[in-house]
């Protein structure tokens, strides 16, 4: 489900957002995704 993908690759990010579906499900399911990310933060040498 890709549902709130680009939101919460936007918030993980620091950068600002706005989310927008036509289906009142999908707009609950990304709200709850994006309310529940973790952030991990990796180091790559």
């Amino acid at each position: 489900n890709g549902s709130g993908t680009t939101c919460i690759a936007a918030k993980s990010l620091k950068r600002h957002y706005i989310g927008i579906d036509i289906n009142p499900e999908y707009v609950r399911l990304a709200k709850e995704r994006v309310k529940n990310i973790k952030y991990e933060t990796e180091l790559f040498i």
